[in-house]
């Protein structure tokens, strides 16, 4: 698990996409997959991802 102290609350799809070394096809799957499990919120025309709710959804999935 990562410390969560110094990372951001939100992040951008393609940050996440580094963050958890998948392709954007990958992530964009998760999120589907995920449903409302995982929080977004659009400010402007960027999408915004819960990034504590990834990281949760991930580990309950084994990942």
């Amino acid at each position: 698990m990562t410390d969560r102290t110094q990372q951001p609350i939100y992040v951008r799809p393609k940050d996440a996409e580094k963050m958890f070394g998948v392709s954007r096809t990958t992530f964009h799957r998760w999120l589907k997959e995920a449903g409302p499990a995982i929080t977004s919120r659009k400010c402007g025309n960027i999408r915004l991802i819960r990034r504590e709710d990834l990281e949760n959804w991930l580990e309950a999935r084994g990942q």
